[in-house]
């Protein structure tokens, strides 16, 4: 997704990145195998995790700030189906296009 991204908002980078939640440093390796998704992994002195109240496999679309527009859980809505593909796409574009305006 991040090609066709950079593609379609080359005026506003959107930047991926995945965070990995505390305890689960065993399976970095495995996540990050084979993509080019850049990979933090939390921290107790930051435990973004539980000031986010984030759980497994929500994506926080942010703005140019780093304020909260949208969380998108790519559990409920697999990113195999086309239709949430696009749909989670579209609120990364959209949410480029308004910090452009």
């Amino acid at each position: 997704m991040q090609g066709e991204l950079d593609d379609a908002s080359p005026a506003v980078p959107i930047q991926l990145l995945g965070v990995n939640h505390i305890g689960a440093e065993s399976g970095n390796p495995d996540a990050t195998a084979g993509v080019d998704l850049p990979w933090l992994q939390d921290v107790p002195q930051y435990d973004v995790w539980s000031a986010w109240g984030a759980v497994a496999r929500d994506v926080y679309v942010l703005d140019g700030a780093n304020r909260v527009i949208t969380v998108y859980n790519v559990t409920a809505s697999d990113l195999s189906n086309p239709v949430n593909f696009d749909e989670l796409k579209q609120i990364l574009l959209d949410a480029a296009t308004a910090e452009a305006n």
